[in-house]
């Protein structure tokens, strides 16, 4: 399987959800969990970066996830509707 390229919309609401008005305080930490849970290998890492480098880096992955994830989704969805 091939990693899509981020459409900007993508982007945009991801970025919203988490950084405007109605935002999730949790966001990060239940993705986190989310992540644990499905893959555990990469959540493990994710937080290992989060203890050596800080919570910026690890967002920064937690946020590249989300993308890619969201992009997925959105492309599954056009696929069905197409």
């Amino acid at each position: 399987m091939k990693i899509p390229p981020i459409d900007v919309g993508i982007i945009s609401s991801i970025l919203v959800d988490i950084d405007g008005p109605q935002a999730d305080p949790t966001w990060a930490h239940s993705l986190l969990i989310r992540i644990q849970i499905a893959d555990p290998v990469l959540g493990e890492y994710i937080k290992m970066v989060r203890e050596k480098y800080g919570e910026h880096a690890a967002l920064t992955g937690l946020l590249v996830y989300r993308f890619i994830e969201s992009q997925m989704e959105a492309d599954e969805l056009k696929e069905l509707f197409t």
